[in-house]
């Protein structure tokens, strides 16, 4: 008996099935170009998804404020020295270092407010601590002992900082250092009214002080408000170069 062949179906066993009934295999070039448009693909998924959430947030920008606010303690910090009489000669009288720390006094009390009215901006935080510092080294070496920074310093909250000169006392030794920087300063306003000039003569005598080499260097006190006027201080005289009249 002869079984009817099934018409849907091919007799053919698909095992035995020849090449040339065979379904073609994709070229080796055919997959390497599948392949690399897929890592392409993975590459710029990759590139998208970090753009979108992996990327450095922008500088914060300052404010215009603290701009203004700097520059109008400043001129207030200056004015108190312009309104003095210039005493002139080697030797600075007494009524001079008064005008001396009126001038810082004034300073942080302008500062106190600038804080107050133009709030979150780094630059005039950062530039309000060295003048709070500068105050603090006057009242406790003896310079401007009636100094009152304590609103600025609540302000501030510079009591939460490290390296706050605040925390530390000031010897006989750093007393007689900060005595003649501050003489410096006044020394050099008396022969050159830039405030810049000034306040880089005051910084140059503190960098002088704190060299090792020297026998006060080692005082915590000396070699913290020497490593602030160092970077800070200088920083300050640096703005001025890229915003002219902030300062000088």
């Amino acid at each position: 008996m002869i079984l009817a062949e099934n018409p849907g179906r091919s007799n053919v066993d698909p095992l035995w099935i020849g090449p040339q009934h065979r379904d073609k295999e994709p070229s080796s070039s055919l997959i390497m170009t599948s392949s690399t448009a897929l890592l392409f693909c993975a590459a710029l998924l990759c590139f998208l998804v970090c753009s979108c959430v992996g990327t450095t947030p922008p500088a914060v920008a300052r404010k215009p404020c603290e701009y203004n606010e700097i520059k109008r303690c400043n001129q207030q910090f200056k004015q108190v020295f312009l309104d003095a009489k210039n005493p002139g000669g080697r030797n600075i009288p007494i009524a001079w270092k008064r005008v001396y720390c009126r001038a810082l006094q004034t300073f942080m009390n302008c500062l106190e407010q600038s804080l107050a009215s133009c709030v979150g901006g780094d630059w005039l935080q950062n530039y309000s601590f060295v003048v709070l510092e500068h105050g603090v080294m006057d009242k406790k070496c003896g310079v401007c002992p009636r100094h009152d920074y304590s609103n600025l310093e609540r302000v501030m909250h510079a009591t939460n900082k490290s390296d706050y000169v605040g925390f530390d006392v000031c010897p006989s030794c750093a007393k007689g250092v900060h005595r003649r920087c501050v003489r410096r300063f006044l020394h050099k306003m008396a022969a050159d009214s830039n405030i810049c000039h000034d306040v880089q003569e005051f910084i140059s005598c503190y960098k002088e002080e704190g060299n090792p080499k020297r026998s006060c260097a080692t005082t915590k006190i000396i070699r913290n408000f020497s490593t602030l006027c160092t970077k800070l201080g200088e920083k300050m005289l640096q703005e001025d170069k890229t915003h002219p009249g902030l300062m000088c």
